[in-house]
């Protein structure tokens, strides 16, 4: 049967342009271009057909494969929604809530912010339970006080200026919200007056400093009292302390009206003496 024209060696420079085993082939060669039978010219030498043919180093398709699309970045996550609208305005001196950098606490919440990396764990959560303290007994101070919102530490700003303006001002990141039932109007809602607040003191409080092994620890809360290591003295004689572990659990408790808008707590099992 008549074939094209390959009788040559390879590399054969004098009849690369009509010899098909005179070079590689490369994807998209036009056969037709080569002549049949044994020569350059061209002639009608027929030759035996061959059973198969193998090639090598190209692919069936010399096209190649266009890059799979990439896939879409995934939708943004409700908080991160959430941090986009955030307010960022800085809070005008007036309001309170911040100055040099810092934010208006309480000032034994403010001491333990600032210097309980330089203290031991046992003095690290006695100066927390005094912080918690005094901002228990802020929240029982009525219109002239409130803890509703808090600086990113979980503390309650000192100011009554700072919560109004916070809730002028509810989206703007230094303003972080308890809850509305913290605070009586206008910070928050309960029409109960202060002693019905809901108030809750700091969970999961990280120790600082060298102590890598320590776990967080959390607070609870005596309102309407006063306490000892023993016993407390409380406006209620059946008050129950608030907040996240069990340290005011079967202390005893005796009645005193005096009492009132006190508070004592305690952090990791340490009283704010």
């Amino acid at each position: 049967m008549p074939h094209i024209f390959g009788k040559c060696s390879e590399e054969d420079t004098d009849e690369a342009e009509c010899c098909l085993n005179a070079a590689l082939v490369t994807p998209g060669t036009d056969f037709k271009a080569f002549p049949e039978g044994d020569s350059c010219g061209g002639d009608s030498e027929k030759g035996i057909p061959w059973c198969e043919v193998d090639c090598f180093g190209v692919t069936n398709n010399d096209t190649p494969e266009p890059p799979e699309p990439k896939k879409p970045p995934p939708p943004p996550k409700e908080e991160e929604k959430t941090a986009d609208k955030a307010d960022r305005t800085t809070p005008p001196d007036e309001a309170n809530l911040i100055r040099g950098g810092k934010s208006l606490l309480n000032i034994h919440c403010a001491t333990w912010r600032d210097k309980r990396q330089t203290k031991n764990v046992h003095e690290q959560k006695r100066f927390l339970a005094k912080c918690m303290s005094q901002d228990c007994e802020q929240s029982l101070e009525g219109t002239k006080g409130g803890c509703r919102f808090m600086d990113e530490n979980g503390l309650c700003y000192a100011y009554n200026s700072a919560q109004l303006w916070c809730v002028d001002h509810m989206t703007n990141v230094n303003c972080h919200d308890g809850a509305e039932d913290w605070a009586i109007p206008p910070i928050g809602n309960v029409d109960g007056g202060q002693y019905a607040t809901k108030w809750m003191p700091k969970k999961d409080a990280k120790v600082a400093g060298d102590y890598p092994s320590e776990p967080d620890y959390s607070c609870s809360c005596m309102k309407n009292c006063s306490c000892g290591r023993k016993n407390c003295r409380c406006v209620d004689k059946d008050q129950k302390g608030v907040g996240y572990n069990s340290d005011f659990d079967g202390i005893k408790i005796f009645k005193s009206s005096s009492k009132k808008g006190r508070c004592m707590c305690s952090c990791g099992g340490v009283l704010g003496f």
